[in-house]
């Protein structure tokens, strides 16, 4: 993606004690491991979003802005704001994502 800068990035909102609550379940203890990042918690009475923090106290995620609830993936605007951000990840109309998490969760903590 070439940026530290996601325009679009996913959570759940689960519905509990009468309040709607906003949590992202995608960061899993060994992908958290690998990025040296403490898995969230969540505790049903509070939004569970995105690591704030690293596991050493370093700033480390924050969203910059709310696109709202959606009942289905926006997939139109979420390619066409891919297209304009990350023109990288396509060759004219293909996508050509390359690279894995892993690799560049190896790069971090070589401190590359």
């Amino acid at each position: 993606m070439q940026t530290d800068i996601f325009h679009y990035h996913g959570y759940t909102e689960v519905y509990l004690h009468q309040q709607w609550f906003k949590a992202t379940p995608a960061f899993n203890r060994s992908l958290c491991d690998r990025f040296g990042i403490q898995p969230l918690e969540f505790d049903g009475h509070q939004d569970s979003i995105f690591h704030p923090f690293d596991a050493e106290g370093r700033r480390h995620m924050e969203y910059i802005r709310d696109h709202g609830a959606r009942s289905d993936v926006p997939f139109a605007e979420l390619m066409g704001a891919y297209r304009k951000f990350y023109p990288n990840m396509f060759s004219n109309e293909d996508v050509v994502i390359q690279g894995s998490f892993d690799h560049e969760a190896e790069q971090i903590n070589a401190g590359q």
